[in-house]
């Protein structure tokens, strides 16, 4: 078991380089990804963690609708 928070996955000292941390979750074959706050993912800045391949992904969310017209891109 891996866990990274959305902080770590988009961490980069430069917003023109590369994810850094990135590297080592596509290095895997994983089983499950889950996804806490999942509604979050729709920002730009977190759908970049959205790129994690998995066999199956679950997300988890207290907030299930969301106010902007990003609620389409959460419900995929």
């Amino acid at each position: 078991m891996t866990l990274a928070t959305y902080q770590i996955l988009t961490h980069r000292p430069d917003k023109k380089e590369e994810f850094p941390h990135f590297k080592l979750f596509d290095q895997r074959d994983w089983g499950l990804v889950i996804y806490d706050e999942v509604h979050l993912l729709p920002a730009p800045v977190f759908r970049v963690t959205a790129q994690i391949q998995a066999r199956r992904r679950l997300g988890l969310t207290a907030t299930l609708v969301r106010e902007d017209a990003a609620r389409r891109t959460s419900s995929a």
